[in-house]
């Protein structure tokens, strides 16, 4: 949580709606931890990034595909997360710290029946309709 500052904020989006809003280092990394304790492995895969760099102050909005892995009843899941971030930052000391964030995740739930090989797919849109391929 050492990127953020003390005070920071973030609010998380699925689609429109907002899934978590938090204040504070403490408060983040409360509840990034709580999140990301219901998946047995995590990782982003961030692409573009768009900054505006204006003295110790800056923004950016960047893209990034985040893949959290689970698994129920012997069968493993992945969400794939199409997510793009805005954030604000500010430079202290030499460092840049993200100061406001704004999340906004668009899901895709994923799973391999091991006896098929076939790959289920389920999109989740913003207006929460379920769309299977």
């Amino acid at each position: 949580m050492q990127l953020f500052t003390e005070d920071a904020t973030v609010n998380t989006y699925f689609g429109d709606t907002l899934f978590a809003s938090m204040r504070g280092r403490e408060e983040i990394g409360k509840v990034f931890s709580g999140f990301i304790a219901n998946f047995s492995a995590l990782y982003h895969m961030n692409g573009q990034m768009i900054a505006d760099i204006n003295g110790d102050h800056a923004s950016s909005t960047h893209y990034c595909l985040v893949v959290l892995v689970s698994e129920d009843q012997g069968k493993e899941f992945k969400n794939f997360n199409g997510v793009i971030y805005k954030d604000e930052y500010i430079r202290r000391d030499g460092q840049w710290l993200i100061t406001n964030r704004e999340a906004r995740f668009a899901m895709w739930l994923c799973f391999l029946n091991r006896t098929t090989n076939l790959l289920f797919m389920s999109c989740i849109h913003e207006n929460n309709r379920n769309m299977r391929h």
